[in-house]
């Protein structure tokens, strides 16, 4: 997926993406082990789907990698709560620079 995809950082997300060949979108979700135990992984993994489903990107046609930028969250310090919260944010500001 990374390689001759189109790469963008909003918040504490990280988007990889490229074009498909079919007629609608796919999203792959990356948590590594940094950011928490399973229970904190999978219900971060929900939220995003959640938020991809009810979103316009399902309509496009591309393959999205969502990643969580585990260096920005230890560098700000960030709690749970906090995080789970941002995803909203970071996945608002990522449709609104209309890269996807």
């Amino acid at each position: 997926m990374r390689n001759g995809s189109r790469f963008l950082v909003s918040g504490i997300l990280l988007f990889y993406y490229k074009e498909n060949n079919l007629e609608h979108s796919r999203l792959g979700v990356a948590v590594t082990k940094k950011f928490g135990k399973a229970n904190k992984r999978n219900k971060m993994k929900r939220k995003i789907r959640e938020f991809f489903r009810n979103s316009d990107l399902v309509d496009t046609t591309k393959d999205i990698l969502v990643a969580v930028n585990t260096k920005k969250i230890s560098k700000e310090n960030l709690d749970f709560n906090s995080i789970y919260n941002l995803v909203d944010s970071s996945f608002t500001k990522a449709i609104s620079k209309g890269l996807f």
